[in-house]
């Protein structure tokens, strides 16, 4: 597991959300990965409910839409006065370039004696910030972004089959590099396909990709 993405820019604040709410973060994939663990800031007053933690698809408008995932809830006890990280882990397979939503559930006691407060920053990326009551409205943020980091496990290339053609990317280098060539893996194919690269212009012959069929 490694960390994927996130979004520490420099604190501006934190806000509190009195009853029952939802904060709700969306983000751009960075890459194709297993999302495993989700850290935030928090603080709180008081005693108030835990936090559940969720990713969830988003809509056309970039709103939390559809339940992805369920991670584990950060519990009230763990969560002191001052703004310091907290982590939920689960499982969320997330694909490369398609926006999600990290969704911050306060429970409660929830109000202005006992609130958890999240730590936010001024505008980040294509991120988008958005409170809500019942994840049916939300109220846009603009301003500011949650604080996060991601931690997952790169997802696993495509395995070669059968039919799966090795594809010509080289197309018009030969006038630079030389000659090149490309070939297709069939079943019970024991060779070895390469691109190659001949030599030309005095440079040394190289190979780009090797696909070998087990």
């Amino acid at each position: 597991m490694a960390l994927q993405q996130e979004n520490l820019t420099t604190s501006t604040g934190h806000a509190h959300s009195d009853g029952t709410a939802y904060i709700c973060n969306t983000f751009t994939a960075a890459a194709a990965y297993t999302l495993e663990t989700i850290d935030v800031y928090l603080n709180k007053d008081g005693s108030p409910g835990n936090v559940e933690v969720f990713i969830y698809t988003v809509d056309g408008s970039d709103h939390a839409d559809t339940l992805l995932a369920t991670f584990t809830t950060i519990a009230s006890a763990g969560i002191t006065g001052t703004i310091a990280k907290l982590s939920s882990t689960g499982t969320a397979a997330l694909s490369n370039g398609v926006k999600y939503s990290i969704v911050l559930k306060w429970n409660a006691p929830n109000n202005g004696s006992n609130r958890i407060g999240n730590d936010f920053s001024d505008p980040y990326s294509t991120d988008l910030m958005y409170w809500s009551n019942d994840l049916s409205s939300f109220t846009d943020w603009g301003a500011f972004t949650l604080r996060y980091s991601l931690y997952g496990t790169a997802a696993a290339p495509p395995e070669l089959t059968a039919t799966t053609t090795v594809t010509d990317t080289m197309a018009g280098l030969n006038t630079t590099f030389g000659t090149y060539s490309t070939g297709a893996a069939t079943a019970n194919d024991d060779t070895a396909t390469f691109f190659v690269v001949a030599p030309s212009q005095g440079r040394k012959p190289f190979y780009l990709t090797k696909v070998q069929r087990d």
